[in-house]
């Protein structure tokens, strides 16, 4: 049906064009532009708006969903009251009632969030030599669920606050049985490949938050080492420290070595028990365990370049160096210049100093641009995949000649 306007265009079709728009913000401001637009959204505001947020977060509506409106039951109340609440017996399974502005507000930062972390983990998991997701629809909606899973569950178990921890007394045995049964009862619902894709992404964002530490200088952290802190800060604190460089916001107030009994092994714990009582196999415990999320992996067969042994994603050329910041072998780059150099009385401060505010990948680029280079490094293109190893020695056998060449345009 078409209404009396200008536009030479049905009413469904317009309807069409809302639910395929791909955000709030584009929505918005199409409804704004026309009036007629503003109308036809006016009629069916709810499906449009459902629509809309499926285009935000893919097929993983339902788990995106349901972290905004899961409530922890309130402690204080009575089991009855807290099996009527509402928002916290919403089930994915449910159907997904009125969206509210707020909740658009939400899951666009969520989606934000859960976007961001599915680049990191295609180009460190599936295609390293890729700069864009190429990850399948099917593995997308893997990684998605799992992640805004992941989110829930940070949400029902959060690291407690700090004034409710008393680091000098011990937690009560009872207390830290139910806090764990608590979180096992919590990931019972989901199947055992659902929990197969939440070990793997928790896996990942310890290995995100790990990669924060080290780049921003906090290796030696031993609150944040396990990961189980990092967890239960949830992934939009992790990815906000990977993007940082700068793991503030996931130890807090926790000092090293300081970590609460009741986030030691925040989802291992409740995961394997799961598996013994299923009496299910665990997940593997080397790189294969990424097939839970991914059907196959680009390059996981690949050879070093220089030295010619397997390191599959772990190889690298220019296009990922920036990765290196946070990779432990070059957390100490005073350790790779050779000699005395780092502790010479004259030369060794300033070269501390430049180091300091070194990062890798220019680094690398302008060893690359030394005409010539030590052998066997001589033929070395930037395009080569390379490993930890074999960059770390490029390094090492050219430091003192950047440093040279640094001194000698500075004069």
């Amino acid at each position: 049906m078409r209404q009396l306007t200008s536009l030479p265009l049905d009413d469904d079709i317009i309807d069409r064009i809302l639910v395929f728009l791909p955000n709030y913000s584009t929505l918005l401001a199409t409804i704004l532009a026309c009036k007629h637009f503003y109308d036809i959204f006016k009629n069916h505001p709810n499906s449009i708006v459902r629509a809309v947020s499926y285009n935000v977060t893919g097929p993983a509506l339902p788990q995106a969903i349901r972290v905004l409106r899961y409530t922890p039951p309130d402690p204080d109340a009575s089991a009855k009251d807290n099996e009527n609440t509402t928002t916290s017996s919403w089930k994915e399974d449910d159907p997904i009632s009125p969206i509210t502005n707020e909740e658009c507000r939400q899951l666009q930062r969520n989606a934000e969030v859960v976007n961001t972390l599915e680049d990191i983990f295609s180009t460190r998991h599936k295609d390293r030599a890729s700069r864009t997701n190429v990850l399948t629809s099917i593995e997308s909606w893997r990684f998605r669920r799992a992640m805004y899973r992941m989110m829930l569950f940070a949400k029902a178990f959060p690291l407690d606050d700090e004034e409710e921890i008393e680091f000098e007394d011990a937690l009560d045995p009872d207390e830290l049985q139910k806090a764990r049964l608590r979180r096992k009862e919590f990931l019972a619902e989901f199947t055992n490949n659902e929990l197969c894709e939440l070990h793997s992404v928790s896996l990942f964002l310890k290995e995100v938050a790990a990669w924060a530490c080290v780049a921003s200088g906090t290796y030696s952290d031993e609150t944040l080492q396990s990961g189980d802190v990092a967890l239960a800060r949830g992934p939009a604190l992790i990815l906000e420290a990977y993007v940082a460089h700068d793991v503030e916001g996931l130890s807090g107030y926790l000092t090293d070595g300081i970590i609460t009994q009741t986030v030691e092994d925040y989802i291992s714990d409740p995961l394997s028990k799961i598996w013994e009582e299923r009496k299910q196999k665990s997940p593997p415990t080397d790189a294969s365990h990424w097939t839970s999320i991914l059907d196959d992996i680009k390059g996981d067969k690949d050879i070093c370049h220089s030295c010619h042994v397997v390191h599959g994603l772990n190889l690298w050329n220019e296009t990922n160096w920036e990765y290196l910041d946070g990779v432990p072998s070059f957390f100490n780059m005073q350790a790779l210049v050779k000699g005395n150099l780092i502790r010479n009385i004259v030369d060794g401060p300033t070269l501390k100093g430049k180091i300091a505010t070194l990062r890798c990948q220019n680094l690398l680029k302008e060893i690359h641009a030394i005409p010539q280079k030590n052998p066997p490094f001589r033929e070395w293109d930037k395009q080569d995949w390379m490993c930890e190893t074999c960059i770390a020695e490029i390094i090492r056998s050219h430091f003192h000649i950047w440093f040279l060449e640094r001194q000698v345009e500075s004069k």
